[in-house]
């Protein structure tokens, strides 16, 4: 589920599911399937950085960063409303996700946190243009 390509387009990141939901990274031609993340945790929308060294993903409502080969994953330390989900980098390296219905921007040791949206919709599922515009599904809803 969720796939993601890499920026080289050489690997596709995704979310599968089992006993749990793990991120997963396979060879564009479907081989060389590994776990990047695999946990007892539900893992979610996996997201490459721009230079395809990392991965950032959700998990449990919080972001965190995990070498794109595998590792140790570190939480963003962004402080939370609600639930963030939807990551995606911006072009460089910060990350963009959606928390509480907003967007917010943050580099991924939590620093340089900015809100990018406050409106009554629900911004989320979030991906930058390479010229530096964004693209979001925007939802109506009421409380």
């Amino acid at each position: 589920m969720l796939p993601a390509w890499s920026p080289d387009g050489r690997h596709v990141a995704y979310t599968v599911s089992g006993t749990s939901q793990d991120i997963c990274v396979m060879n564009s031609d479907g081989s060389g399937e590994r776990p990047v993340v695999d946990g007892p945790a539900n893992e979610w929308w996996p997201a490459w950085s721009a230079d395809g060294s990392r991965i950032v993903y959700e998990s449990g409502g919080v972001l965190f960063v995990v070498p794109a080969e595998g590792g140790e994953s570190v939480r963003v330390p962004v402080p939370q409303i609600r639930v963030t989900r939807f990551p995606s980098w911006a072009p460089g390296a910060d990350i963009l996700f959606s928390s509480d219905v907003d967007l917010y921007q943050s580099a991924p040791d939590g620093t340089g946190l900015l809100r990018l949206t406050s409106t009554s919709s629900a911004e989320e599922a979030v991906a930058w243009g390479t010229d530096g515009s964004i693209a979001v599904q925007v939802s109506h809803w009421q409380p």
